[in-house]
């Protein structure tokens, strides 16, 4: 039956990624999952804030200004903790978000899509790299639509 619905077109070929895209694939998601949990965490701080009254203005609570502006509140002991652990994963996410960026700018050196996608204003690095690694040769489709619905 398989091998029937093969020979008429009526299934479809799965596309496997090669090896090096694969790879950006799974550079790409762990920088997502490091950035949700560097969000998580200054959610966490908000909510803190929040819970005693307190609306920082600004945009980025671990930025040197909210720091600082945050040491001169006066919480207890153990939010004051609380707090502090959140600032310090969230350094820590930061390096290594950082690190991830250049392994991935080092991967799309070279690659004339990735370059192509990077003139689209509002596209930088990451982003070009995310698109490339979700949809890798572009030229395996037939047009702009058969690329939207993901059909070869």
């Amino acid at each position: 039956m398989l091998a029937e619905l093969l020979r008429t077109n009526f299934l479809p070929e799965s596309w496997v990624p090669p090896y090096q895209i694969r790879i950006l694939r799974g550079v790409v998601r762990q920088r997502y999952h490091l950035v949700k949990t560097m969000i998580m965490n200054k959610n966490r701080i908000r909510h803190l804030l929040f819970w005693h009254g307190i609306d920082l203005r600004v945009f980025d609570v671990s930025s040197p200004k909210a720091c600082c502006e945050i040491e001169r509140l006066c919480f207890c002991e153990t939010t004051k903790k609380s707090i502090r652990q959140c600032l310090d994963v969230i350094l820590s996410l930061k390096r290594s978000i950082s690190e991830i960026d250049r392994q991935l700018l080092e991967m799309m050196r070279g690659i004339e899509s990735v370059e192509l996608l990077q003139t689209i204003p509002g596209i930088g690095s990451v982003r070009s790299a995310t698109i490339y690694a979700k949809i890798g040769d572009i030229n395996r489709f037939r047009s702009s639509k058969a690329l939207a619905i993901g059909q070869l």
